[in-house]
């Protein structure tokens, strides 16, 4: 599975941007990743946070699976 990140509403810049925004006294560099509405936001957070239980969940069926063949 691949892993879902809860920060999807925050750019992650690069570390070239980085010391670029060291400079930037002006905060002319903030950027985030926008939605349509507030609604869409939540939704893509829910689901997200969700996604990230369901991973959690199935990690832990898959571990105890392979431990109860080991015996």
């Amino acid at each position: 599975m691949e892993n879902i990140q809860s920060d999807f509403l925050v750019a992650t810049p690069g570390p070239l941007f980085g010391l670029a925004r060291f400079f930037d006294f002006g905060a002319t560099f903030d950027r985030y990743n926008h939605s349509s509405s507030i609604a869409e936001a939540d939704v893509k957070a829910l689901l997200s946070d969700w996604y990230i239980v369901a991973q959690d969940l199935w990690s832990s069926i898959q571990k105890q699976t392979s431990e109860g063949e080991g015996q």
